[in-house]
This record gives structure tokens, sequence and C-alpha cells, in this order.
């Protein structure tokens, strides 16, 4: 495992990689459904039927769909939106990543890189209480659109403010999409998590997308980690 030699910055993206963004989704469809509450509306049994339409047809205008489908008109679906995005989630780290963090936090420069709404993403970050890990939280919706993955400028800000140099950094990531295509330009080591659970579990993608190394747990990349120390 060569590609782990000398690594002195380790950097993550944060859904489904360190936590299992469905937990967020279900957070959110429940804080909703307790909001219904003033439309007359039974919250357990909307909360059970946005779980529904999420499992069967996916995340794409669950409330639409809900209030549709309850006869009502969708005029609430702005504010739902925002009890969804506002809301304090009920959400925790994935054992292996709690784990995994603990072993190598003070060991290594730490840092996050993560695509979303500002204030969605801040509200996991503290639900999950792990800001005082990290040496560096890149949220790119607070530094505008060409900052989303895979914009290399969020890698090279991190590689800037850490003083380090792309050999000596690994991004631990998720989604062949869009997350390892600028580190990989800029010469950073990836590691992709698959854990079997994510939305990304058995999709691959081409060599330009995909990480140098693939890992169902976190605790085999510090295996490695341990082995070229």
């Amino acid at each position: 495992m060569n590609m782990l030699n000398d690594i002195e910055c380790i950097v993550f993206d944060l859904d489904d990689t360190l936590y299992p963004e469905r937990q967020f989704v279900l957070s959110g469809y429940r804080a909703v459904a307790e909001h219904l509450v003033s439309y007359g509306v039974n919250p357990d049994e909307a909360f059970k039927s946005m779980k529904q339409i999420l499992i069967s047809e996916g995340r794409t205008q669950v409330f639409d769909k809900y209030l549709q489908r309850k006869g009502m008109d969708t005029s609430p679906v702005s504010e739902m939106l925002e009890v969804y995005r506002n809301h304090k989630p009920h959400i925790a780290l994935y054992d292996d990543a709690k784990r995994f963090i603990e072993h190598i936090y003070s060991k290594y420069m730490l840092g996050l890189i993560t695509d979303g709404l500002a204030i969605v993403q801040w509200n996991k970050i503290k639900a999950l209480d792990i800001k005082r890990y990290f040496d560096i939280i890149v949220v790119t919706d607070e530094h505008g659109k060409d900052w989303t993955k895979p914009s290399l400028l969020p890698y090279m800000y991190v590689e800037k403010k850490l003083l380090t140099v792309p050999q000596k950094c690994v991004y631990i990531a998720d989604n062949p999409n869009k997350d390892f295509i600028g580190a990989k330009k800029l010469g950073w080591h990836t590691v992709r998590v698959d854990r079997g659970d994510g939305e990304y579990s058995g999709y691959f993608l081409d060599e330009q997308h995909e990480a140098e190394l693939v890992v169902s747990d976190l605790m085999q990349l510090y295996d490695f980690l341990i082995e070229e120390g």
C-alpha cells in the first residue's frame, strides 16, 4: 500500500461517509410530520407515508406527493422544506467512522469537504459533534457554486490552509460521480468507503471517477496506515 506512505492530512466527505444520510432524511421527515399537526394531520401517519414514498419512489418531491395523495393543497411545501432544512437532526456517526476518527485524531491533520446547503450541513456537523476533531471544515456552499465538487478549489484551499502538498493528502468519500475527480487531478490520494448500505453502494464507474482504494470499513484504512507508518 505505497499510496499511503507519508500521509499527513486526511480529509473526509460527510454524507454517507461519516454517517448514514438516510438518518438525516428520516429525521427531517419526522420534524416535518410534527409540523403538519397544525394542518390537522396525524404526525405518525404523515411520517410513515413520507417514508414509504422515499422507499418506493426516491427523494424527489416527497412533500408534494404526500400532500397530493392526502388531497391537500401543495402550498405548505415551502414551509415544509424550511422545517426540513432547519431542524435539529437526530443522526449519529457510523461506528467505524467514530472509531477511525478517534484513532487518527492528533496523529494527522484532519479536514472535511462537503457539498449541500450550508445551514443543512452545519446542522449535521453540530448534531454529530465533530467540529472539534477537524483542523479545517469546508462547506462548499459558503464559497459559491464554483466550489462544488468536483471543483479543484476546495482541495486547493485545504492544501493552502494546512500548508501541505497533494501527495501527503488523502480524501475519503463515497460518491464516485464527483468526489474523487478533483482530488485525483491535483495528485491527492483517494479512498472510497462502500459499506453496502449507501446510495452509491455497488455502483462503479471508470478509473477517472473511482478512488485508488475501496474499503468497506474505515478501520481497514487504519490498518493500512499503521502498516505504512
